[in-house]
């Protein structure tokens, strides 16, 4: 029984024939002048069992506890697991409970509250960036086609990389180079052909040779590639015999012939001013 007989309040009395003894509780430590039983701090005298880095000791009286090393690890039944920053998780909101109710008509009616859901993300990570999961941490970086600021050992934001200016074989020489958030398009000019997003190629397939202010341009069909004479952009004709400049009336005027094309929309001939 604690604090019986002759013992003190921190003691355990402990009954033996025709005697007591007063001992110290388990997780206790008798003081130096052998007045009173002390807390033994197992986390400093590392006299626990919490040797795991996603762990950490907390002293309690008497005893300890191994807790998950939050918020870089999480407790779940099969032990203390990796927190992933780089995943977000939904919060649910309520509105004010005392709103939940309305009188009408003398008449207390029960309302729903409102509840809503925000989403909450773990990590910081600038914009046009990607969390990286590590250990019991995270890292970020920069996607492809920016250049991180860094701060310290941090990235602060992700700068857009301008190929066009940085790169000078970027788009064929037949192209031009059109920078763009994260990349960056090549626009093919006359007669090269666009192919995917970069490539420009000139066709030879054409049965033949096409006109002026056209070039040869592939179709696919189910029954395979057929190679037409197109005209350039701003121009009209069958891309074989002719390619003719278009002109849109009441914006420019032609001088010489002009073919009706549709009602505001006429072919000239041959110069415009």
């Amino acid at each position: 029984l604690i604090g019986f007989g002759q013992c003190g309040l921190t003691f355990i009395c402990v009954n033996t024939i025709g005697s007591y003894s007063c001992q110290c509780p388990p997780g206790y430590l008798l003081n130096a002048n052998g007045t009173l039983c002390v807390d033994i701090d197992e986390c400093l005298q590392n006299l626990n069992n919490c040797t795991q880095p996603s762990q950490r000791c907390i002293n309690l009286p008497g005893s300890f506890q191994c807790e998950c090393n939050s918020p870089a690890f999480i407790s779940t039944v099969n032990g203390c697991v990796d927190n992933d920053e780089c995943l977000s998780y939904q919060v649910c909101l309520i509105s004010d409970p005392s709103s939940a109710f309305s009188s009408v008509s003398n008449l207390s009616l029960l309302v729903m509250p409102l509840i809503s859901f925000t989403t909450k993300l773990q990590f910081n990570c600038p914009e046009y960036s990607t969390c990286l999961n590590t250990l019991g941490s995270y890292k970020c970086a920069c996607d492809q086609g920016f250049r991180p600021e860094i701060r310290g050992d941090i990235i602060v934001r992700c700068v857009d990389i301008n190929e066009c200016e940085e790169q000078p074989d970027a788009c064929p020489r037949s192209a031009k180079c059109k920078n763009r958030i994260g990349s960056y398009e090549c626009e093919c000019m006359p007669p090269s052909i666009q192919h995917g997003l970069r490539d420009c190629v000139v066709n030879t397939s054409c049965p033949n040779e096409c006109s002026e202010h056209a070039y040869c341009l592939k179709s696919e069909r189910p029954d395979g590639a057929v190679y037409n004479c197109t005209c350039d952009v701003g121009y009209a004709g069958d891309g074989a015999i002719a390619c003719l400049r278009m002109c849109i009336i009441h914006a420019n005027r032609c001088f010489d012939q002009l073919v009706l094309i549709s009602s505001k929309i006429f072919l000239c001939f041959h110069s415009i001013s």
